[in-house]
């Protein structure tokens, strides 16, 4: 099976994460902003760039999270997470999704996550208080 690398970007901003729809019929739901890690790149350019390219700002604080791995029907995830916030004066546009949507720590489960993000949405929201309190990011 084919393995395909992605950095992806969970971005706070106050007490709230941004989720992003996706726009394509291949796969639809809810995701997180990233992409596809290039051979000469770092997981962490591979986010900081799809980020810009995806919403059109820049990030301040970054961190690595976690690796999800994910078998979907025709490729294997590998999803490297960082934990982001904006940097000074940035609002997010979107550029390749349908729509952008802030939620707090209760509505984590609101929207429909795409398959691989399932397992990190529920922990995100059992480690909430410790991942973004303020003196961490």
């Amino acid at each position: 099976m084919k393995t395909v690398h992605v950095s992806a970007a969970i971005i706070h901003n106050g007490d709230a994460i941004l989720a992003c729809k996706r726009s394509d019929e291949h796969m639809s739901g809810w995701e997180f902003p990233g992409g596809k890690v290039k051979p000469d790149e770092k997981p962490e350019q591979t986010c900081l760039r799809e980020v810009k390219e995806e919403l059109d700002v820049e990030l301040g604080s970054i961190f690595y999270y976690d690796t999800v791995e994910y078998d979907y029907p025709d490729f294997h995830l590998s999803m490297d997470v960082f934990i982001c916030q904006l940097g000074t004066n940035q609002t997010p546009t979107a550029r390749v999704h349908s729509e952008l949507r802030w939620l707090s720590r209760n509505e984590l489960l609101d929207v429909p996550w795409l398959a691989a993000d399932t397992e990190l949405i529920r922990g995100l929201g059992v480690m909430w208080e410790q991942l973004f309190w303020a003196e961490h990011l």
